[in-house]
């Protein structure tokens, strides 16, 4: 596998998420329910903001570090079932 050392992990996941998330917003606008007006709710807002950057920001990281420091048949196993933990 060849590394590039501008893209990082953490570039990854984030470009990852982005793309993921504007999909799933342009989604969410076309089908679903508008409930846009309940992010004037000042805790709300900063609840989501916690969770989508801070929470995603520390386990990213901390799942990053972590695959880094198996060896490799561990860190294959674990790699190959991410997703389904991540829905």
């Amino acid at each position: 596998m060849a590394t590039h050392k501008g893209i990082t992990p953490m570039l990854i996941a984030t470009a990852r998420t982005l793309y993921g998330g504007t999909f799933l917003f342009i989604l969410s606008s076309i089908e679903g329910t508008n409930q846009y007006d309940k992010l004037g709710i000042t805790n709300i807002l900063l609840i989501l903001l916690f969770q989508g950057i801070i929470g995603f920001a520390l386990h990213y990281s901390i799942w990053y570090e972590a695959i880094k420091r198996l060896n490799l048949s561990k860190a294959t196993t674990l790699v190959s079932v991410y997703p389904t933990f991540s829905i």
